[in-house]
């Protein structure tokens, strides 16, 4: 019987020094710095462009895809963080493990957090499709129609955050 070994031939190994926990802060920013250019030397600065985005909160979730519904959420994202009105999730965001957002970054690479009514905006702009997370989930059957749920919490007014993060489609 043979074992199938997993390819480490991409795999990369960047190794953490001995006795790192006895540096002083400086040298360790000093090592940060140079293993965040050897990464980046090593895979490059590819700029990640998500197939499709979903937009999550609530048990609901909705997928946006097409390079047109794209960049119009692209823009309308980039405004609100100009705005000041964009948070990113950096402890889930794995585009901010790599680099914060800043002002000219794409958006749509990051987890962003945002509350109802930015959805409402968003909503104006682009065409989407409430659906359960879990179609199948207890929630799902107990509330029944997704869209309906969703203009309950409208009328409501719910203080409820909503994630919009990247995806990529799997093929």
């Amino acid at each position: 019987m043979s074992h199938d070994k997993p390819d480490l031939s991409n795999k990369r190994y960047f190794p953490i020094p001995q006795g790192i926990s006895d540096f002083s802060d400086l040298q360790i920013k000093d090592f940060a710095n140079g293993l965040f250019n050897q990464i980046m030397s090593t895979y490059g600065d590819k700029k990640f462009t998500p197939e499709r985005i979903a937009i999550i909160g609530g048990s609901l979730i909705a997928k946006i895809q097409g390079d047109e519904n794209l960049e119009a959420v692209s823009r309308f994202l980039i405004g609100r963080f100009e705005a000041g009105k964009l948070k990113c999730k950096p402890n889930w965001c794995s585009a901010c493990k790599k680099q914060m957002p800043y002002l000219g970054a794409e958006p749509l690479a990051h987890q962003v957090e945002m509350s109802l009514p930015g959805i409402l905006e968003l909503m104006q702009i682009v065409e989407f499709k409430w659906l359960w997370a879990e179609p199948q989930g207890e929630r799902a059957l107990e509330l029944g129609d997704p869209g309906e749920y969703f203009k309950a919490i409208v009328a409501r007014k719910s203080p409820l955050k909503f994630q919009i993060e990247p995806r990529e489609i799997k093929r």
